[in-house]
């Protein structure tokens, strides 16, 4: 399986719409995920698993007071 674009909208810390092209992340083969803490970069991978999945790993998935969501898929390809 290989990632293509992610687009994140009101997900932990991005409260506007953030898109993440792995295409042109990956073009040289590899890519690092970095940044200042509380940047984001758990989020993003949370995202993925929550795109793949529908849930959150780990305790964050388990956080009291959290509504659930149903992930919706985008019907626009690319």
């Amino acid at each position: 399986m290989r990632l293509h674009r992610l687009e994140m909208t009101a997900f932990g810390p991005f409260a506007e719409t953030a898109t993440v092209d792995f295409d042109e992340l990956g073009a040289d083969g590899l890519f690092l995920l970095h940044g200042q803490t509380g940047a984001g970069k758990t989020t993003v991978l949370d995202a993925i698993a929550f795109a793949l999945y529908g849930r959150v790993p780990g305790a964050r998935g388990r956080a009291s007071g959290c509504i659930p969501i149903t992930p919706t898929r985008n019907s626009r390809r690319e």
